[in-house]
């Protein structure tokens, strides 16, 4: 199957995960645990490599106490 690409919406939504992950002072480690995900995943999602599913962000917007808008 092939991947979909990766859009700047996409990669937005990771920088987003990402400051707000370092304002919870969490570190990427933490966080994967916290959602059930490998840290490489995480990565990828913070790094706009990866497009990010929609229960993998409502896990993480839960966990950063944050919306998902």
């Amino acid at each position: 199957m092939a991947k979909a690409p990766v859009s700047d919406i996409d990669k937005k939504v990771g920088k987003r995960i990402q400051q707000c992950r370092k304002e919870n002072n969490l570190t990427i480690a933490e966080l994967s645990e916290l959602v059930e995900l490998s840290t490489q995943q995480l990565s990828r999602y913070e790094r706009g490599v990866n497009k990010i599913n929609l229960d993998h962000l409502t896990k993480i917007s839960i966990k950063l106490n944050t919306p998902i808008s």
